[in-house]
């Protein structure tokens, strides 16, 4: 039975480690596009953050609305310590019209030395039609991780919902 509590905290330890708390994801006040829109322009110049940007394809959720979203998987060797925050911005354009943006901001608990990776992510509800989504994810040192949508619909991560004949069609992304 002792053999089955110390494995039981290991892995509790373990949970808390890969755990990145969720962040609340809100839309950005129009006072605020300018400079969330300058994270993306500078972001191609700045230090590397290590992480790997999933999609999620659209799917209908239990409200019956298209849901699309995405994960974030960061190795958490390089956020050691206490005190590390995490900011995603997401900028979800609708074919023809003008962007949207979203973001979430966190602090992490404390990252003991470790080889686990920490999953975060975020979802957003679209309508029929074509999308482009950028995902920028940036820590407290500045570096930055993301994941830009090409428009172009060979290899592009575009997102399109559709119904056809009053009957939904699946959503899909492209190019995976």
């Amino acid at each position: 039975m002792n053999g089955l509590c110390s494995r039981l905290v290991g892995t509790l330890q373990a949970g808390v480690v890969l755990t990145i708390s969720a962040f609340g994801q809100s839309l950005v006040e129009p006072e605020r596009i300018p400079s969330v829109r300058q994270f993306f322009e500078v972001a191609s110049s700045a230090p590397q953050l290590r992480c790997e940007i999933s999609p999620i394809r659209p799917s209908l959720n239990f409200g019956f609305r298209f849901e699309a979203g995405y994960t974030v998987t960061i190795p958490l060797a390089q956020l050691r310590g206490s005190g590390h925050g995490l900011n995603m911005h997401v900028q979800v354009t609708p074919s023809g019209r003008e962007p949207v943006y979203l973001v979430q901001t966190g602090v992490l608990p404390e990252v003991p030395e470790t080889k686990a990776d920490g999953v975060t992510g975020g979802a957003f509800i679209v309508g029929e039609g074509t999308y482009d989504v950028a995902i920028l994810v940036e820590d407290d040192l500045h570096r930055s991780c993301r994941r830009v949508a090409d428009s172009g619909p060979a290899n592009g991560e575009r997102t399109t919902i559709g119904t056809s004949h009053g009957r939904r069609s699946s959503g899909r992304t492209s190019g995976e």
